[in-house]
């Protein structure tokens, strides 16, 4: 299941989001990887993570977001 096959104008919301701050992002710039973990009707839970210009992860967060289904 991919975001992307919504199209941006059925809507959404953020059910909840849960940030943890592991450390500050330092360097000129930092990389996020974000997953799906997996799809329940129209609710979608997922994952994100930032990286530092080390590679330090630095930011954790998961969230759920509700899609409108059209």
């Amino acid at each position: 299941m991919r975001l992307s096959q919504y199209p941006l104008t059925t809507g959404s919301g953020v059910g909840r989001l849960d940030i943890k701050m592991r450390k500050p992002i330092r360097g000129s710039y930092c990389t996020a990887i974000a997953r799906i973990d997996r799809q329940v009707r129209n609710l979608i839970y997922s994952t994100v993570i930032f990286r530092d210009t080390n590679g330090l992860l630095c930011v954790e967060a998961r969230g759920t977001v509700y899609m409108k289904q059209s």
